[in-house]
């Protein structure tokens, strides 16, 4: 899959279009800075809502 399919993949869920008003832009860019630097194995570590919050900030 390329970059391109990956990123047509989030558009399609909406990933555009997300409301995360509520969370702090320091903590979203943390959260992409970390997803985007570590190995997929780091980013798989964290439990539940760690992980998925690090996917969404990197998705967004």
């Amino acid at each position: 899959m390329t970059a391109v399919d990956r990123h047509l993949d989030l558009r399609a869920l909406g990933a555009t279009t997300w409301d995360l008003s509520a969370i702090p832009p320091g903590r979203i860019a943390a959260l992409a800075r970390f997803a985007n630097a570590a190995r997929a194995q780091a980013v798989d570590a964290p439990a539940g809502d760690r992980k998925l919050a690090t996917l969404v900030a990197f998705a967004r």
